[in-house]
């Protein structure tokens, strides 16, 4: 029988109740922010190239990141 340490529980464990809590609030509240779906907007309508110039809706790169 192999031991797990408390560590390895944790590294495993973190993860995988992230994904699930993330999972759990788009099935409830499927809406995305206004941020993701203007870059989705973005992506969906422009070519490899045209992703390199300004893009549209107000969106700037790194927003997601912003406060």
């Amino acid at each position: 029988m192999k031991k797990y340490s408390v560590e390895k529980i944790t590294l495993v464990a973190i993860p995988i109740v992230g994904v699930l809590a993330s999972l759990a609030q788009f099935i409830y509240n499927g809406s995305l922010w206004e941020g993701v779906v203007n870059l989705t907007l973005n992506i969906m309508h422009r070519s490899h190239l045209e992703l390199l110039q300004p893009l549209d809706y107000f969106q700037v790169a790194g927003s997601v990141f912003a406060n």
